[in-house]
């Protein structure tokens, strides 16, 4: 979900993918027991770059490192297994 100053997801692989790309964790949403929704900061305008990134991931076609989609993956679920989990 996009708000004006936040993007939100709930797949770890976006978040992932979106942290390999640079974008900095803002922080974890555990509002729901089953679910984490994960948030990024984003530029305050219409065209946010992480729109494209969100696209690329949709649409199979980025390209990223795998040794740091896994790193990042090992810290989101980290993060998400951790009860008063810190964002660095």
């Amino acid at each position: 979900m996009r708000t004006e100053n936040t993007y939100e997801t709930s797949e770890l692989p976006l978040a992932a993918t979106l942290l390999c790309y640079g974008f900095p964790l803002a922080g974890l949403d555990r509002t729901y027991p089953k679910r984490v929704i994960f948030k990024f900061d984003v530029v305050n305008n219409e065209l946010s770059p992480i729109d494209g990134f969100i696209d690329l991931y949709w649409s199979k076609r980025g390209a990223i490192e795998p040794s740091a989609f896994y790193a990042n993956l090992r810290f989101l679920k980290s993060r998400t297994l951790a009860r008063d989990a810190k964002i660095h």
